[in-house]
């Protein structure tokens, strides 16, 4: 057994053990053991003595070196160790590296690491840098890509990419922006951080090609439009029609080659001169289309500065032509979707114009639509005058399936007759839009406008003779200036006919007739001092309207002779208001203002709460036994002169009346059933007789 005494039995087995003080090791044992196993034993079968030798360690060197960057820390430090030493050694790499083995008298990845100093040793810690990747961002103002050479925008530092700048169509490439500038395209740069770029693109100018042709030819464009990118080529093409021959460019085109081409680097205009002798054609066949020229005689197609002459059948216009003269007889009709422009004559004496197209009347052009008592038709297709149209005879024209009749600014309208404009309720008429001049010069009795009509800014109506009537407005309110010469009448009647910023003159009369609805709207309506108006619905025996929210101003005369006044604009009498003879006028729910003079010689009755104002210095004058009725609310508010006159009988008033002016009853009885105040300052005199038994009576007033 083991023991740590030192006196044993026989044959006792002991174990010896060495324990060197630090930095000394066992170098053997001597005496009777020998060796140096450590621990050994030793049998006791004798006394024994053992020495154990010990001997100062050496001392070891461990050398580090890095490859890379980055450093090794040693534990325990120092570098120097005596003999048997364990040292761990851990490795640190540097921002951007990365510790990759050791090297030398240690190997491996473990980290950290250690090494037995039994020697001198050597250890190197290896570190590689880290792969870096730099960002390329690009963004793109415009219409327009990037594209990068390497792709991926992601890149190794030092990497050298490519940029080209793609502009979209239409567009062009203006720049670069950010990490990069300048206009090179394509250009590069070096990725030695992440950068961020931006390619500008702007888009290409827009230029207009305007084509113009003098005669009888058309001008093809290859690419079509007339609108280019910059520097587009055109292809220009002059194509004659049949029969003429192409004269050659003009503008920003010149010479005879046909075809010929055009770089858009700007606004462009070209023109193509066209030519054939003037021709008078006839159709000749049945119907057809225009542009066939085995129809008309002579072969040919009617053009500018020819005449046509369409008689029996119907002529289709599939495209867009013009010509100098058109004559319209008998059985003919023009048809078709398209524009027919007549430069200088139209001669209409007989058939009609059809389908959805449009006939326009140049601006130096005289129509003459003499028709005799032949029935025309103006049948869904539109007449556009920019010249002068003179309407003759005695038949009928009907407009049909909403045609229309446009008369534009500085055109004439001409009515020289007397008869109808039909509008055909059962084929959904039509339309008369005036932004000329409309008048009647001629005819002593009426011409009819059946056609829903309207009368534009700057349009003029001008009935010089007769009677020019119009039977239904549009709910486009009519504008402008109405006239009407001494003798003449301008008649409006039976349906509604809405006004806004109109004004009535002249000598003539202004007719509201037949159940006739006027909507003074807006800018309201305003009647010349010379002019009369007259609201009569006698000939249908029952009430027109005049009414609306705008302003009626009269300055010259409203003869009030039937119908009712309603809305709530207000109605302004600055020169003459007189009743006329016959049946009740109705004020609903209106002010009547009198600021010149009115003379009332049928009954009045006021509803609707509706106000009758006699301003300071107006005269309101009761020319018979007649009242001022009351049905549903209304005053009378007199500052000027309110005057019974010529008749013995007796007038009376209902409505509540305040007097700040002067009444004056001259004969007969005025008699008041509603409230009178006579206000200071205010008068009441005269000869006749006052009778106030059904009135509540105030006076602050004088009597004489």
């Amino acid at each position: 057994p083991d023991t740590s005494g030192r006196i044993y039995d026989s044959l006792t087995v002991v174990t010896l053990s060495a324990a060197p003080a630090p930095g000394y090791y066992l170098s053997g044992w001597s005496g009777d053991l020998s060796g140096r196993d450590n621990p050994a034993v030793i049998i006791m079968n004798a006394n024994k003595t053992v020495t154990g030798t010990f001997q100062q360690l050496p001392d070891f060197n461990l050398s580090t070196t890095v490859n890379g960057a980055g450093n090794i820390t040693l534990n325990p430090p120092g570098g120097v160790y005596d003999s048997t030493t364990v040292v761990t050694l851990t490795a640190t790499a540097d921002s951007g590296y990365a510790f990759t083995g050791w090297s030398g008298d240690l190997s491996g990845l473990a980290n950290p690491d250690s090494l037995l100093i039994d020697g001198h040793k050597s250890v190197t810690a290896n570190f590689s840098p880290l792969q870096v990747l730099f960002t390329l961002t690009v963004d793109t103002s415009g219409s327009g890509s990037v594209q990068l050479n390497p792709p991926g925008g992601a890149y190794d530092s030092a990497t050298v990419v490519t940029l080209t700048a793609l502009p979209d169509s239409g567009f062009y490439f203006d720049g670069w922006s950010g990490d990069l500038s300048g206009p090179a395209n394509p250009d590069s740069l070096v990725m030695d951080s992440s950068k961020s770029v931006t390619a500008t693109f702007r888009e290409l100018p827009d230029f207009v090609l305007t084509v113009t042709d003098s005669g009888p030819g058309t001008i093809v464009l290859d690419p079509p439009g007339g609108i280019y990118d910059s520097t587009t080529t055109v292809t220009v093409t002059a194509v004659p029609e049949y029969g003429a021959t192409f004269l050659g460019w003009g503008g920003d085109l010149s010479g005879s080659t046909n075809p010929s081409t055009v770089i858009m680097d700007g606004n462009k205009q070209i023109s193509a001169g066209f030519y054939k002798a003037p021709a008078y054609y006839t159709w000749n066949s049945g119907a057809g289309d225009w542009e066939d020229p085995t129809k008309w005689s002579p072969n040919g197609i009617p053009g500018p500065g020819d005449t046509a002459q369409v008689k029996n059948v119907q002529v289709t216009l599939n495209s867009d032509r013009e010509v100098s003269v058109l004559i319209l007889r008998a059985g003919g009709a023009l048809g078709g979707g398209t524009t027919l422009t007549i430069r200088d004559s139209l001669q209409w004496t007989s058939g009609d114009m059809v389908d959805s197209g449009r006939t326009v009347i140049d601006t130096a052009c005289i129509a003459r639509i003499s028709h005799g008592d032949n029935t025309i038709d103006l049948n869904l297709r539109t007449l556009e005058n920019k010249g002068e149209v003179i309407w003759e005879g005695t038949g009928v024209w009907k407009l049909k399936n909403q045609a229309n009749i446009y008369n534009r600014p500085g055109a004439v309208f001409d009515i020289r007759r007397d008869g109808i404009l039909d509008f055909v309720k059962d084929l959904n008429g039509g339309n008369f839009i005036n932004e000329g001049l409309l008048k009647k010069t001629a005819g002593t009795e009426r011409v009819e406008f059946d056609p829903e009509f309207t009368n534009l800014a700057g349009g003029v109506v001008r009935a010089s003779s007769g009677t020019l009537r119009f039977e239904r407005g549009d709910a486009t309110p009519s504008q402008g200036h109405f006239y009407a010469d001494s003798g003449a009448v301008l008649q409006i009647s039976e349906r509604p006919f809405y006004a806004d910023s109109v004004l009535f003159s002249g000598t003539g009369l202004f007719n509201l007739v037949d159940l006739v609805t006027l909507n003074v709207i807006g800018g309201g309506l305003v009647v010349d001092s010379f002019a009369t108006l007259q609201l009569n619905t006698a000939n249908l025996g029952s009430d027109g309207f005049l009414q609306g929210d705008g302003p009626l101003t009269v300055n010259g005369t409203f003869d009030w002779t039937l119908g009712t006044i309603q809305g709530a604009g207000d109605l302004l009498i600055n020169g003459t208001l007189v009743t006329g003879t016959g049946g009740t006028r109705v004020l609903d729910g209106r002010t009547l203002t009198i600021n010149g003079q009115a003379h009332q010689t049928e009954t009045i009755r006021l509803g609707g709460s509706a106000v009758l104002l006699n301003q300071a210095g107006a005269r309101y004058e009761l020319g018979g036994d007649v009242n001022i009725e009351i049905s549903g609310g209304g005053s009378f508010s007199n500052a000027g002169t309110f005057a019974k006159i010529t008749t013995a009988g007796i007038s009376r008033v209902e409505a509540d009346f305040e007097n700040n002016g002067m009444v004056d009853v001259q004969s007969g009885t005025l008699g008041f059933d509603g409230a009178f105040t006579n206000q200071a300052g205010a008068l009441v005199q005269g000869s006749g007789t006052l009778d106030l038994s059904g009135a509540g009576f105030s006076n602050d007033g004088i009597f004489s």
